[in-house]
């Protein structure tokens, strides 16, 4: 849904830099409500724009790119140059601003991040769109199947009936469309193994061009057919001087781009054109076509609107679980902390954004992972992680923590049978159920359905101390821990146990301990060593790893029962980068109304 809401506004961010006509007035007049910016302003506001893409999802840096892809060779293949230097120069000018806006994250980036800590790929099965779902943008729950066809009679007709710079414009959007297609059409053949966005976000600038091209269509259509359109400069006719300054909307500025392309594009019978009036009854047919086909292609969707479920599932797959404890919330109190939830599972059916298993192919590797990527590990599968069950802030991508690591590679001995006490294993980081999940909702509701491979199912079914939960949906399947702790407790030191600690929420930066026991206060909670325990206004000092009542793995503080804290996530680094990126927002907001204050002065 992110790719289908900010990509029209990048189409026309680009389309304003290219300036062509009526976007700008290179080849023509400028359309009602333009606004003409100079080409600093052009450079910071679509710096602003792609800062703002890459803040929700630097994933949709794939579909922008299409876009630009689509814009550059619909120019060239239109004919014409006109705005191309300029579009490409603003494009990677604003490149440059959107990562100055987003500096803490590029430095990070630099200094060893690994890019795929930022995304959430999918493995793409192949023939796992088809060709003429692709067409049709028939990749989710809710289609309309053949009936989906009738939505690209309109743009079709822009192509037959446009003239003049309409005709421009609908080779562009046109070139868009391609673009998508053509790398929904590769990735549908197999012909590349790595991850990839999903199917909707590759065809989120289909659907732009396609909603593009038909908007030229009926605007080509009723300019003509109300006697509005401009004629065009016929070689050596009488009127070319007069067609030629009211095509370029002034004098000297030429014919627009595009305004020779069809040969009957001198006027409805101009040289060599098809009789005049033959030419406006095809032009009244077309307009009754396409509102006929909007017609046909409406109706499945009102028809899908009356339940208002719109083909979609009703509920999702933590309905499937409802004996898992929800996350953690302000103000409630338990004791250790929420058991977590280990999802493993395709990618595009977990309900959390998790990491890859097998091979990393976006690089960086995992940090401490021994393990050699690729092996033995099928394509596809991933693990999440997550306090209970998953809520909207699992739905962003996870950091590489060493717990995270760390799970991943019990994981992956289990799967290839070094192990057979899992349960152990996850149990240091807090992890009490491990769900392998099949649908992406429960049954019997409208889902997406991916078999976990028997490799996995296998090992999990081998594991001494992991328990099967019976009687559940069959969209999952669950495997309860018999050796959890808590994530948040106090080592022991006669015995070692991991005793709970009462735990109350008041932030999700903050939380209120009161200690159960003697021993060493242990928190299995990342990031890695950013949290501190403060006692009476006190940080603290942590547990040097090698003495004798330190927790192994975790950080932790020596305490008495009873004892009283606050463990706070340390958030200076974090508040450093948020006022940087404050600052520099506001820099390029007021360089942006500087600019354009600049060009509105100019006499």
């Amino acid at each position: 849904m992110a790719a289908f809401a900010v990509l029209p506004w990048v189409v026309r961010r680009l389309v304003g830099a290219q300036g062509v006509a009526p976007y700008g007035t290179r080849g023509g007049e400028a359309g009602p409500g333009t606004r003409l910016r100079g080409l600093w302003s052009e450079v910071l506001v679509t710096g602003l724009l792609l800062g703002a893409v890459a803040a929700v999802d630097p994933m949709l840096a794939v579909p922008v790119a299409m876009v630009l892809a689509g814009l550059v060779v619909g120019t060239i293949l239109a004919g014409s140059l006109a705005g191309l230097g300029r579009l490409l120069l603003v494009t990677m000018a604003g490149v440059v601003v959107a990562g100055l806006l987003q500096l803490p994250l590029v430095l990070e980036l630099l200094t060893g991040r690994s890019i795929g800590s930022l995304l959430n790929p999918v493995q793409w099965p192949v023939h796992g769109v088809g060709t003429m779902e692709m067409f049709r943008l028939d990749t989710g729950d809710f289609g309309l199947g053949r009936v989906g066809s009738a939505l690209l009679v309109v743009p079709v007709l822009a192509l037959v009936v446009a003239r003049g710079r309409h005709l421009f414009i609908a080779l562009r959007a046109w070139f868009v469309v391609a673009a998508s297609w053509s790398v929904v059409w590769i990735l549908d053949q197999g012909w590349w193994d790595g991850p990839t966005p999903e199917p909707g976000v590759l065809l989120a600038p289909a659907a732009v061009g396609l909603a593009w091209a038909a908007a030229v269509g009926v605007a080509g259509l009723g300019s003509d057919l109300l006697g509005e359109a401009a004629p065009v400069p016929v070689p050596g006719g009488a009127g070319g001087a007069g067609a030629a300054g009211a095509a370029g909307g002034g004098s000297g500025s030429g014919p627009p781009p595009g305004a020779d392309l069809l040969p009957g594009a001198a006027g409805p019978s101009g040289a060599g054109g098809p009789p005049g009036a033959w030419l406006r009854r095809l032009r009244q047919a077309a307009v009754g076509v396409a509102g006929l086909s909007l017609v046909v292609a409406v109706l499945p969707v009102l028809g899908g609107s009356i339940d208002g479920a719109w083909g979609t599932a009703r509920d999702d797959l933590r309905a499937a679980v409802p004996f898992i404890y929800a996350g953690p919330v302000d103000g409630g109190t338990i004791h250790g902390g929420v058991p977590r939830v280990l999802w493993l599972g395709d990618p595009s059916v977990l309900p959390a954004v998790g990491i890859s298993l097998g091979d990393d192919h976006l690089g960086g590797g995992y940090p401490g992972d021994g393990r050699p990527s690729g092996g033995p590990i099928p394509d596809g599968l991933a693990m999440a992680v997550t306090d209970g069950r998953p809520d909207l802030i699992d739905q962003w991508p996870m950091d590489r923590t060493e717990g995270l690591v760390s799970i991943r590679t019990s994981v992956l001995d289990a799967m290839a049978g070094d192990t057979s006490r899992l349960g152990a294993r996850l149990a240091t980081w807090g992890v009490g159920w491990v769900v392998l999940v099949e649908r992406s909702t429960p049954v019997p509701q409208p889902a997406r359905e991916v078999a976990v491979p028997d490799l996995l199912a296998g090992a999990m079914s081998r594991q001494l101390d992991l328990e099967r939960m019976e009687g559940i949906n069959r969209a999952v399947t669950v495997y309860r821990s018999t050796v959890v702790e808590a994530p948040l407790a106090v080592v022991r030191d006669r015995n070692r146990r991991a005793v709970p600690v009462t735990v109350t929420r008041e932030a999700f930066d903050r939380r209120v301990l009161t200690a159960s026991a003697d021993g060493s206060l242990r928190w299995a909670i990342g990031p890695d060593d950013a949290w501190g325990f403060i006692v009476d206004g006190v940080r603290q000092p942590l547990v040097v790893p090698d003495d004798i009542g330190a927790a192994a793995v975790h950080p932790s503080v020596r305490v008495a029962r009873g004892t009283v804290g606050v463990l706070e996530l340390d958030g200076s680094g974090s508040r450093g980068r948020r006022t940087l990126q404050v600052i520099l927002v506001g820099v390029v907001l007021l360089l942006a109304s500087w600019a354009r204050t600049a060009r509105q002065g100019r006499p």
